[in-house]
């Protein structure tokens, strides 16, 4: 909400910084000061709007200066022609110091008329808000490895302008205050391993509210062993059985993933008798693929191929990607296995009568009753 407010004094024996000629004949004047707003935070401007009212016909020329506190000079305005016999100007005051302030309009005079000073004109300026941004460039570094931390601060509207100050970042019992260069803090601790949650605060000015960043994770050490993500056995209709008219025929497990990272190795419910590769040498593939609605024909993100029979005690036989597939979490997948058509001495997953599981069916469908695959997938967190 705009406030007007509106001071004046008249008297030629108020004039600060200029007049007429010594021994000039001169009329008083009389000066009027009013503000655009009596409170406003730091960086957000004013107007400051003047008038120069004479005492005679002729109209005031020359200038008014913005006086903050009594001592510094903020704005100059030049006076203009008005409808009436007297002079008029606006200024923008911006970046206003913190703290409550006077504000006096002051006329330096001129030919006809003696200099004026306005009465002052109160104003709050409070400290601008911030917003503070913090950030590892790399979240997993290697022992002994320098970290590289950031921390953005920012004016939250409508403040404008850079932060100035520092951040105190703080990394388990490390501490460490950085200036700001830019609106930006950089740290590069060499720090021990282990996991840390990284907090950065801007500490703030005389002009600039402070504010605490969001922590972020940042681990130092080995590449940590890849997590499980997915160890459950499907549930009905969740195993998609493909045509065998073409070469291959294959059977797709559809599966949401539970972390985001890549899997790089998918433990399946697979054996081939004579190894992975099955009779002739022939070779057990698989495929992570995007789902097309509820279909495994979206785009492959990684690929494998089983060349040897290896099966755990759990009966899971482990398969290497050779191509990682980038996954999301909470997002649906297919692992598509493919094996040549003839390759009759492979066993994929169990039916429920305990035998082998047949590749049959005349589209990918959802009509294999409660057989599902087992399966594990292996996956190395960004």
């Amino acid at each position: 909400m705009r406030v007007c407010v509106l001071v004046g004094l008249a008297m030629a024996g108020a004039v600060v910084g200029g007049g007429a000629p010594a021994g000039a004949a001169v009329s008083p004047s009389r000066v009027n000061l009013s503000l655009g707003d009596r409170s406003i935070r730091f960086s957000e401007a004013v107007d400051a709007r003047v008038l120069v009212e004479p005492t005679q016909t002729a109209r005031p020329t020359g200038t008014v200066a913005i006086v903050l506190d009594g001592t510094t000079t903020v704005a100059s305005v030049p006076l203009r022609a008005s409808a009436v016999p007297r002079g008029s100007g606006t200024a923008w005051l911006r970046s206003l110091p913190a703290g409550e302030h006077t504000i006096t309009a002051v006329y330096s005079g001129d030919s006809r008329y003696a200099g004026a000073t306005s009465h002052a004109a109160s104003i709050d300026v409070r400290r601008a808000n911030t917003t503070t941004v913090v950030r590892s460039l790399k979240p997993q570094v290697a022992t002994g490895t320098v970290a590289k931390l950031t921390a953005r601060v920012a004016p939250v509207a409508p403040a404008a302008g850079t932060p100035t100050g520092t951040v105190t970042f703080k990394a388990g019992s490390v501490v460490r205050t950085v200036p700001l260069v830019r609106g930006l803090a950089t740290w590069k601790p060499r720090l021990p391993d282990g996991p840390y949650q990284i907090v950065a605060v801007y500490e703030g000015t005389a002009d600039w509210e402070d504010s605490p960043g969001e922590p972020v994770a940042q681990r130092i050490g080995p590449d940590p062993v890849p997590e499980v993500d997915q160890a459950v056995t499907g549930t009905s209709g969740e195993v998609l059985m493909l045509s065998p008219s073409g070469p291959f025929t294959a059977a797709a497990q559809v599966f949401t993933a539970g972390v985001t990272g890549r899997i790089e190795t998918v433990d399946l419910d697979a054996v081939c008798f004579g190894g992975m590769g099955g009779p002739g040498g022939s070779a057990l593939t698989i495929s992570i693929k995007a789902l097309s609605g509820d279909s495994p024909t979206g785009a492959i993100l990684g690929t494998g191929t089983a060349t040897e029979g290896t099966v755990g005690d759990d009966g899971l036989s482990p398969i290497a990607l050779s191509t990682p597939a980038p996954v999301t979490q909470g997002t649906r997948y297919a692992i598509v296995v493919a094996a040549p058509q003839l390759s009759l001495g492979c066993q994929l997953g169990q039916a429920q009568d305990g035998q082998s599981l047949v590749l049959l069916g005349p589209t990918w469908n959802a009509e294999m009753g409660t057989t599902s695959l087992r399966f594990r997938t292996w996956v190395r967190r960004p």
